[in-house]
Order: structure tokens, then sequence, then C-alpha cells
């Protein structure tokens, strides 16, 4: 029994040394890092690798360095963006819940949706063999591209 204990107890001591939590291998991003908005609604990579994040306050891309923000400045419709995805071209079509859909396409953010379309109170958009697929609050709709 004793030597039992002993050894037990010698594991333990040998032991302590080599025991350490582990950090988990992430990093926590907020706004106070250059993210439009902490509450984020949906996230993609493109194929170029960037990062992008849709907001409540916007759309942010992440290069892996630094955010690049994007706003009703830079041409989006609205600043709650709920949905983002990227085409068969590279270009990223954006969904504001509020006012439709945007489109960035080298390097400018234009309107994909007319102000009179039904495009409006987007809950989510899907992109399959050139067609956007858009679910709103009021129904689902089909566009083409092109």
């Amino acid at each position: 029994m004793t030597l039992r204990l002993i050894i037990v107890i010698l594991i333990c001591l040998i032991g302590k040394d080599g025991l350490f939590s582990q950090t988990p291998p992430y990093k926590h991003y907020t706004s106070d890092d250059g993210l439009s908005s902490s509450t984020v609604y949906d996230i993609i990579q493109d194929k170029t690798g960037y990062i992008w994040i849709a907001t409540k306050n916007g759309l942010s891309r992440f290069d892996g360095n630094k955010f690049n923000n994007f706003g009703i400045k830079d041409g989006l419709n609205s600043t709650t963006i709920v949905s983002v995805l990227e085409g068969d071209n590279g270009e990223i079509y954006i969904g504001n819940y509020t006012k439709g859909i945007n489109l960035y396409k080298d390097g400018r953010i234009t309107s994909y949706s007319s102000e009179n379309s039904k495009f409006h109170n987007i809950g989510d958009i899907f992109y399959n063999k050139n067609k956007l697929y858009a679910h709103s609050f009021d129904g689902f709709y089909i566009t083409y591209n092109g």
C-alpha cells in the first residue's frame, strides 16, 4: 500500500510541471479592432482570400491584418447588411435588411436591385447557376444574372 502511495505522489510531483492550460488559437475581433460592428450576421471568404463580414453597421472586408469598412457613402443602400455571398466571377452580392441588394464588383459598390423592386427586407440571398435567389419577409424571389 505504501509503495502505491509513493508512486502516486511521485507521478503527481513530476507531472505537475508539465501540466498547463491551453490557450485557444483564435482572436476575438470587435469594433475596437476596426470591425464595422460587433453584431455580425454573415461571414464568407472569397476566392482571393478576403473575409467579408456582414454587420449591423455596414460591410467589413478583412485581409488578415486590417479591416476595410463600407457604408452608405461607399454605395451601400443601407448599413444593416444581413447576407453576403460570392458569385461565379468573384463579384460580391450584399443583402441589405431594408433596402434590397448591392453588388461589389471591380472595387465599386452599386445597387443590384432598383428602388421600386420587390427586393426589400432581405433575410438571405443564395447564388446558383447564374441565378440569384433572395428570401424576403414578403416572399421568395429569383433573378437572373445578366
